[in-house]
């Protein structure tokens, strides 16, 4: 089976089990697939697959923001901001991964 058509049959069965596609068809996972990678739905991916995919995904990103929007204009020192994103890109990606 092609990978596009094993997709389908997952969505399909995730969906029978009642889940919002939001759940296990995620913008971000649409996204990826568009660009090319061929990402399975995080319901049939190990912990450490999605703790990757939600690090570089959002956690990231979202934590560039944070020193570039909040630390700096408050002179927040840079071990402290350097420390908190670490936290952040932790947290988050293990709140994913579950």
């Amino acid at each position: 089976m092609y990978f596009n058509e094993r997709l389908t049959l997952a969505h399909c069965e995730l969906k029978q089990h009642s889940l919002r596609e939001s759940n296990y068809n995620p913008i971000y996972l649409r996204g990826l697939r568009c660009v090319g990678f061929k990402v399975r739905p995080s319901h049939y991916n190990s912990i450490g697959i999605n703790l990757i995919i939600g690090c570089l995904g959002f956690a990231v990103p979202w934590c560039i923001m944070m020193v570039i929007i909040c630390w700096f204009p408050f002179d927040t020192d840079a071990t402290v901001a350097l420390q908190s994103s670490l936290f952040m890109i932790a947290t988050y990606s293990w709140y994913i991964a579950l």
